[in-house]
């Protein structure tokens, strides 16, 4: 027994690791009427059309998610309804759970990061990981360094947690920016947005990206002068 146990959690450690390998990180936040994805986007090789990389995907219409499509078509051919969001990360936990289970099989290497808009609930956050556990979040990070991308978010949701759509992006994109050091170009990173009052999930383009990033740097620029006093 005490090498079955040794066994599984050492399964678990190496599948927690093995998230991070991908060199990927992904920050989601729910604003007061909007929740919101922004991840890195890498394109391995510059041969490649960089429109057909990607690491957002959308499950139905008011739901984005990197993986789960079969669990929420089989719940509306089931029952005839788009499945409440927080069901459908409590199903994936449930599986990844079940790996954790069983000596013979390898625990799901990922963790989901899933976004939507609820009819009774509003706007939701929600993540599972390897072991199963699975919670509802204001705001959480998932992969490469994500202590310290969750440790800004903890100061940030601390100030202030009912940010407009335009707020909750920007909060998204300085977190990135900060932690890694770096400054964005729209083929950099993807965001993904459902509002309250258009609750399909959507992936914005790099146009619509790079006007994000434009109205970034004007409102750094403007508090840095606030600051110095010019």
């Amino acid at each position: 027994m005490r090498i079955i146990l040794a066994s599984i959690w050492l399964t678990l450690e190496y599948a927690f690791k093995a998230i991070n390998q991908g060199g990927l990180t992904s920050v989601a936040v729910r604003g007061k009427d909007c929740a919101v994805i922004v991840t890195q986007k890498k394109v391995p090789d510059k041969l490649l059309d960089s429109s057909t990389v990607t690491h957002l995907f959308k499950i139905m219409e008011n739901i984005g998610v990197q993986k789960a499509r079969c669990e929420a078509a089989n719940w509306k051919y089931k029952y005839g309804c788009e499945i409440p969001v927080d069901l459908l990360c409590q199903r994936i936990a449930a599986i990844s759970q079940v790996c954790t289970q069983n000596t013979e099989m390898r625990p799901l290497a990922c963790c989901m990061i899933l976004i939507g808009v609820d009819a009774e609930q509003g706007p939701q956050v929600n993540r599972s990981d390897p072991a199963g556990y699975y919670c509802g979040f204001q705001a959480t990070a998932a992969g490469v360094k994500q202590t310290e991308y969750t440790s800004f978010l903890a100061k940030k949701v601390k100030k202030k947690f009912d940010w407009t759509f335009q707020q909750t992006v920007e909060t998204e994109i300085t977190c990135l920016s900060t932690v890694l050091s770096i400054d964005f170009k729209p083929s950099g990173i993807e965001v993904g947005e459902v509002t309250a009052e258009n609750p399909k999930f959507r992936i914005l383009t790099e146009a619509e990206i790079d006007a994000q990033l434009v109205a970034l740097r004007d409102y750094a620029g403007k508090a840095l002068r606030v600051k110095s006093g010019t």
